[in-house]
């Protein structure tokens, strides 16, 4: 229902290397959790070669996702892709660097990532967002969030709450992307209004780290990370959709 291209289950079936990639992929993760490492790793190179996907073994898929074209996508080992995720051509799930661990992306279910974007890191990308053809992700994502941009930055909100079924990857110029925007901006600065008076009070001894860091900041004194923990907290996703309602029924009322 995804890819208006597909006329029937059959077509999908034997056709299309996007479904026989992630139905390898899920046969490379049974073996690598099974400790068959060698083998799974020899499998992912050979789907690698004869399909232009490239997922490690090790990488945790959920239900109900489509690679659509599959061309040049790349999911490295700690990646994990929610359930009904919506992945184009061409699009990089990687690390930053030489660092060992957790060191992957996190997507959330019904994310829409266009094609040749870019998402890098241990971020999390959450529900229901959407990444714009062509981004380079490095920060997270909020819930409903539409990124777009080199670096990428938050444009708007997602119009469907489910954008990853409806594939829609025009980014939207209404009201609501500017108000969410405007809210989000104003939540950023009341952080950091609130990370500099916590700092003024707890001495010069405190640092913190800017207000789009995943990480508030690291002090010295389990009191003091407890007072940021608590005043750094910007408006949640599920508050910002809220303030969007409400001015839209507002504006509703005033029509």
């Amino acid at each position: 229902s995804r890819d208006p291209s597909c006329g029937s289950y059959v077509q999908a079936l034997l056709l299309f290397k996007g479904f026989h990639a992630i139905q390898a992929h899920r046969i490379q993760h049974y073996l690598w959790e099974k400790g068959q490492k060698s083998y799974a790793s020899m499998l992912q190179s050979r789907i690698s070669e004869a399909l232009g996907v490239d997922v490690h073994p090790a990488a945790k898929f959920g239900g109900g996702i489509l690679m659509d074209h599959a061309t040049g996508c790349v999911v490295g080992e700690t990646a994990t892709i929610g359930d009904d995720v919506s992945i184009l051509q061409g699009v990089t799930l990687g690390g930053t660097g030489k660092e060992v661990g957790d060191r992957h992306p996190k997507i959330q279910d019904n994310v829409l990532i266009g094609a040749r974007s870019t998402i890098l890191g241990n971020i999390v990308v959450g529900s229901g967002a959407m990444i714009a053809a062509g981004s380079l992700v490095l920060k997270a994502v909020p819930a409903n969030g539409m990124v777009a941009g080199n670096p990428a930055r938050v444009v708007g909100r997602t119009k469907d709450r489910r954008p990853a079924l409806v594939m829609r990857t025009k980014i939207e110029t209404r009201e609501d992307s500017k108000e969410f925007c405007e809210i989000f901006a104003k939540a950023v600065v009341e952080k950091d209004k609130s990370l500099m008076a916590a700092t003024m009070k707890m001495g010069p001894n405190l640092s913190y780290s800017s207000s789009l860091d995943d990480e508030p900041g690291k002090v010295g004194k389990s009191s003091s990370s407890a007072l940021i923990e608590k005043a750094s907290s910007p408006l949640s996703s599920e508050e910002l959709v809220k303030q969007l309602d409400e001015k839209r029924r507002r504006r509703l009322r005033g029509k």
